[in-house]
């Protein structure tokens, strides 16, 4: 994707970018794939407070989409 690309050319702090490209993987419904690159950007840079909540906004879309198994 465009966003993939963008993370191996930025010359920057790629943590805005992985945000990003987090939240498309979202709007797909590619919630785990999401969720796994805002963790990554997480560790990356943990002062990053729009991160974390969008790390959780992402875990409670997947949870009211996803059903859970009974």
């Amino acid at each position: 994707t465009s966003y993939r690309i963008a993370m191996e050319l930025w010359p920057g702090q790629p943590v805005p970018v992985m945000n990003n490209l987090a939240l498309s993987l979202a709007q797909r419904g590619l919630f785990d794939d999401a969720l796994t690159m805002l963790r990554q950007a997480r560790v990356m840079d943990p002062s990053v407070e729009e991160i974390a909540r969008n790390i959780e906004i992402v875990t409670n879309l997947r949870n009211n989409v996803i059903p859970k198994a009974h």
